[in-house]
């Protein structure tokens, strides 16, 4: 689709939710790996700047909750209680990112506790491509 990781998940949100992201400010929180489903989920945390929500096709409910106020026994996909649990934890505690895996054998997580990060680009950045300067043509 031409897309980025960040781009599909500020599209998906918007689809779902009709809430706008500006990728360039989504922070990775979870990488899950589901193998018996075949699916790898990749979770963001943003700033929500206009909380004005508008319900896809792909969702039949959307609102903002504050944490004591979430319906832990009626969320539509049991694993959110994980996620989400995870979520406020850390907005308490302070920026982790979690890679976990969900399979025959239970549930495994590694988290990784942020101090602090830093956004660099580079215009030229070395790729697998031939190239006769890297040495790998």
């Amino acid at each position: 689709m031409g897309e980025t990781l960040e781009q599909a998940a500020v599209r998906e949100t918007c689809e779902e939710t009709g809430i706008k992201l500006d990728p360039a400010t989504l922070d990775l929180h979870i990488v899950s790996s589901v193998p018996w489903m075949s699916e790898i989920y990749v979770g963001f945390r943003a700033m929500v700047m206009d909380p004005q929500i508008r319900i896809g096709p792909e969702s039949t409910e959307v609102r903002f909750f504050d944490e004591k106020d979430v319906p832990w026994g009626s969320l539509a996909f049991k694993e959110t209680v994980g996620y989400l649990q995870l979520f406020f934890r850390d907005r308490r505690a302070g920026r982790a990112i979690h890679i976990t895996r969900i399979d025959n054998t239970g549930g495994y997580r590694r988290e990784y506790r942020i101090t602090s990060h830093s956004d660099i680009f580079q215009a030229e950045v070395p790729t697998s491509r031939l190239d006769p300067e890297l040495g790998n043509s």
